[in-house]
């Protein structure tokens, strides 16, 4: 897949509402996954909002138990620290009810799984 046909799938769903994430099972492989620096990171997530393109933000819910990946479009980090906001396709939902896990960058040809620390609580609006 290359960067225009992500692009132009990201395009065509915009307005999609959020899909329940099946692949859990993917998170057992971490032990064996190359580590990234947390400066080519930041440097990534900048590159993706000069861009204009979106990340994935996987959120669980506390009681179901259903994970969901959401688009977000980063902010430009400053140093450690991330801003998304919420793609508009998702304000019609209750997102805070769902705990973040993890972000979910596709930066071709990788897929990177972050996990992150919360500092303040999201809002959809």
């Amino acid at each position: 897949m290359d960067v225009e046909t992500n692009e132009n799938c990201c395009e065509k769903n915009q307005f999609t509402p959020p899909r329940f994430f099946q692949h859990v099972d993917l998170f057992k492989t971490f032990e064996a996954a190359k580590a990234i620096d947390q400066i080519k990171l930041i440097n990534m997530i900048n590159h993706l909002h000069f861009k204009g393109s979106p990340l994935f933000i996987l959120l669980k819910h506390p009681v179901y138990q259903n994970s969901l990946l959401v688009k977000a479009h980063p902010e430009p980090c400053l140093g450690s620290q991330l801003t998304c906001r919420w793609d508009e396709s998702y304000f019609q939902y209750k997102l805070k009810s769902h705990q973040p896990l993890c972000l979910v960058i596709i930066y071709n040809p990788f897929m990177i799984i972050a996990p992150f620390n919360l500092l303040h609580s999201y809002q959809c609006h």
